[in-house]
């Protein structure tokens, strides 16, 4: 049976704001000042649906000129500490269709980390980072992408800390431990998802926990860029399997779509290494699931 839809939450901003005019602009040392001199909801409002919280934290394309807006995490922080709700989601529309809810900042933050920590074509730990990317405090760019990571696993402790929703879902139903799990190879921030709380045996779209997701050979819908998953693409997933079986409440045959379980796609995807752990830590391989061909 396939996963229920998921409730996502976003508001509707309503107009441009001194803050969010001098975000676009690139106005720091102005930004800073109007946060600092004032507290709660009202660091939330959004011009077209861009709230501050997205503005510093997203990446994406400033309303002001076009380009590339870094990440700035001391505005970030601020912003959280002094109120802004870490839950606002900033809805993702093709003209006057709805098509997702947008990103969450928790799941902004995560998606950088996973960026920066890919399996695929992960970003070296000594690399610099320029400051078109992402600014540090003072508004001085980040000396290394470890250095960067490290500051991305602090600002998810912080909103996490201040009520933001660890299972947040996106318009695949998955969480942010299911893209963790299947992006990153490092477990940081998959250690600290868990540590706030993250459901391990959340299901998505397709039914799929997190470790399920992880065995399958194409955890994605099938637009998505990244349709093949890392059980199937060469990359070593011990980690991250090892890490989601130590939890006691792991649901290991757990069935998804078509009475699919993760044995049943470690064996599809052809990798009997992760098969044979599985089988170790108790699969059952008596669960019959349905092939592509329907049998």
């Amino acid at each position: 049976m396939a996963a229920a839809p998921a409730v996502f939450n976003f508001v509707f901003g309503i107009s441009e704001t001194p803050l969010t005019q001098a975000l676009e602009r690139r106005n720091y040392s102005e930004a800073l000042q109007y946060i600092d001199s004032r507290y709660g909801e009202c660091l939330d409002e959004g011009y077209y649906r861009r709230t501050p919280l997205f503005i510093v934290l997203s990446g994406e394309q400033s309303s002001h000129d076009g380009r590339e807006m870094p990440v700035h995490i001391q505005i970030a922080r601020r912003l959280i500490e002094r109120g802004a709700n870490p839950n606002l989601r900033v809805p993702v529309n093709n003209g006057a269709e709805f098509v997702s809810p947008g990103r969450s900042p928790l799941e902004c933050v995560a998606d950088y980390y996973n960026q920066l920590t890919n399996r695929h074509k992960p970003i070296l730990s000594d690399k610099k980072i320029s400051r078109s990317q992402a600014i540090s405090e003072e508004n001085h760019f980040y000396a290394t992408a470890n250095e960067l990571t490290e500051e991305l696993v602090d600002l998810a402790w912080l909103i996490l800390g201040h009520g933001a929703n660890v299972n947040v879902r996106d318009a695949e139903n998955k969480t942010p431990l299911h893209n963790t799990i299947l992006k990153s190879h490092d477990l940081r921030m998959a250690q600290v998802l868990c540590d706030n709380g993250a459901d391990i045996n959340a299901v998505d779209r397709f039914g799929n926990t997190p470790l399920m997701a992880l065995c399958s050979p194409m955890p994605w819908q099938d637009d998505n860029d990244d349709v093949y998953g890392p059980v199937i693409s060469g990359c070593d997933i011990s980690q991250g399997l090892q890490y989601l079986l130590r939890f006691d409440n792991i649901k290991i045959n757990h069935c998804g779509i078509h009475g699919r379980t993760a044995l049943f796609y470690a064996m599809q995807s052809g990798n009997f290494t992760v098969a044979k752990v599985l089988l170790e830590r108790g699969a059952n391989p008596s669960i019959r699931g349905m092939g592509p061909d329907g049998r």
